[in-house]
């Protein structure tokens, strides 16, 4: 666990689907320096997260489980992923996810590539995260 301040806690979710290296669409290493910087740019305490399993199935990761449940039990304020696909590619596991969001659970996912927030106060927000999940899930079929 890594401490900044006390700006709120993050989870950053890294995941690695393959271990075919020509597959590997970006490396753990290049997801974790961007979502680390985004978390102390934000100031946040953050509990980090790895995952080796590819999420085009739904509820067959171990890690990502763990992940809602830390979230519903120790009120994480936000997940921190690299982008969407890292978090779904499959509509049981983004539907687990969002609800953690619109029950305020957390406070919102950000997407450390694009530094954008999704949150549940904004329809537009929410709407925008389920359809990254969306296109996810095509870009893996």
């Amino acid at each position: 666990m890594t401490y900044n301040s006390n700006n709120g806690r993050a989870i950053i979710y890294l995941r690695k689907s393959t271990d075919r290296e020509d597959r590997q669409q970006i490396s753990i290493e290049t997801q974790r320096q961007h979502c680390e910087k985004l978390a102390n740019d934000n100031g946040f305490d953050t509990l980090i997260i790895e995952d080796h399993k590819s999420a085009k199935e739904e509820w067959k990761r171990p890690w990502f489980k763990n992940m809602l449940s830390f979230c519903k039990k120790w009120w994480y304020d936000y997940v921190i992923a690299y982008d969407p696909t890292r978090i779904s590619r499959n509509t049981i596991d983004a539907a687990y996810f969002t609800e953690l969001i619109n029950k305020n659970h957390i406070k919102g996912f950000y997407a450390a590539e694009t530094r954008q927030l999704f949150n549940g106060t904004d329809i537009f927000s929410a709407l925008m995260l389920g359809i990254s999940f969306i296109i996810s899930k095509a870009d893996n079929q």
